[in-house]
């Protein structure tokens, strides 16, 4: 159901009122940060000390390596499993597991990264549609 009951709503409620109060009492203030940067400046230190990881997401990887033709072919051609010089969707789908902890990504996330790195729109990557999409997300970094 897309709606919230009414026990749902009161349970919300009885869990973060104190959370609230406590950050209106005390007069915390957001952490501000420049733009641009993954996280304000103490978060590796703290993701650390408590033993989280956290992963890079697609387009980061592709914008760390949009200048490294060698590096973008070598993760195509592990894409490519079929050596046919396209990947498809379901190769595609292999690199998404990646960045989500080994699971597949759904159906609809794998459609997000072909629709970003498609550019001529024919449901397949070429090695030129990858390097010319990650340049494109570097360069809007």
């Amino acid at each position: 159901s897309l709606f919230v009951g009414s026990e749902e709503l009161v349970e919300a409620w009885r869990i973060f009122t104190p959370v609230l109060d406590e950050i209106e009492s005390t007069g915390v203030q957001p952490v501000l940060y420049p733009f641009g940067r993954k996280a304000p400046q103490g978060t590796d230190e703290f993701l650390k000390r408590y033993g989280i990881e956290l992963s890079e997401t697609w387009e980061e990887f592709l914008a760390l390596h949009a200048s490294e033709a060698d590096r973008l072919k070598e993760v195509f051609d592990d894409l490519d499993r079929d050596r046919d010089g396209l990947v498809n969707a379901d190769e595609l789908r292999e690199f998404g597991k990646r960045f989500h902890d080994g699971r597949a990504p759904t159906d609809k996330q794998v459609a997000v990264v072909m629709e970003r790195l498609d550019l001529d729109k024919d449901g397949l990557l070429s090695f030129e549609d990858l390097r010319k999409g990650a340049q494109a997300i570097a360069s809007a970094c």
